[in-house]
């Protein structure tokens, strides 16, 4: 399975479950996870590439490390109801808002 926001929803693999969720951040695709949404019980392998959102909006009202909490949280999820699975985290994408931010 394939857990992503909206950079993989055109994304498709032979056998791999793709959910994307475009716009969404990490607490949102975390309640999704939360909720039942997207189950991951019967999967082998969960890839996480979530996050660009998040990024890209941090403001004074959500810090770098409530990012870090809340994907935290979700790998603690992901790992609770599926003991087994195999987990691939990917790393955030750069996006043209961010290196605008860092002035690069």
């Amino acid at each position: 399975m394939l857990i992503s926001d909206s950079i993989a929803k055109y994304v498709v693999v032979d056998d791999v479950t793709v959910r994307a969720f475009p716009g969404n951040t990490v607490l949102q695709v975390l309640d999704k996870v939360r909720f039942g949404e997207v189950s991951v019980h019967n999967q082998r392998a969960v890839m996480l590439l979530v996050g660009t959102n998040d990024i890209a909006n941090i403001t004074t009202d959500v810090t770098f490390e409530d990012f870090l909490c809340r994907f935290k949280a979700l790998v603690d999820l992901i790992k609770a109801r599926n003991s087994h699975v195999i987990l691939l985290i990917c790393s955030i994408l750069p996006r043209f808002v961010i290196l605008r931010k860092l002035a690069l």
